[in-house]
């Protein structure tokens, strides 16, 4: 009876402790995840590269790659240019900047990239884009 209770002891405690160290490393993830989030919304307008969001928070560029999709369903990288672009969306509609001034504020390096990701998302040029939707709200 001894040997079981011990044994039973034993196991109870390697479960307990495998627990602990897989939420730990859980929670260590989600809030490296959550740090680099908050980076890119808070820096999209300049020069990023995910490379160096993960050497400033001490993690692999392939390994916050993973733990960011596996949080967000979305790699860092993809999550930069959404946020760059629905940025891109609101100044369209809301400024009377010109679309080369809208791109380089927003984070694009140049205006023919800004162009071709824009219409890819939106399926529209950032002018057409502009003009259909002053039209709409006259």
């Amino acid at each position: 009876k001894e040997y079981i209770r011990e044994l039973l002891l034993l196991v109870l405690y390697e479960a307990h402790s495998y627990n602990r160290k897989n939420r730990l490393q859980t929670d260590n993830q989600t809030n490296a995840a959550r740090q680099a989030h908050y980076y890119i919304l808070e820096h999209f307008r300049e020069p990023i590269r995910i490379q160096d969001v993960a050497s400033m928070l001490y993690l692999n560029e392939n390994y916050l790659i993973r733990i960011f999709k596996k949080q967000y369903q979305i790699t860092p990288n993809q999550y930069l240019l959404e946020t760059r672009l629905h940025h891109a969306r609101y100044l369209l509609l809301y400024s009377d900047q010109s679309v080369k001034e809208i791109a380089l504020s927003c984070g694009f390096q140049t205006t023919s990239y800004f162009i071709k990701k824009f219409s890819l998302r939106f399926q529209k040029t950032p002018s057409l884009f502009r003009r259909e939707n002053q039209t709409a709200q006259r």
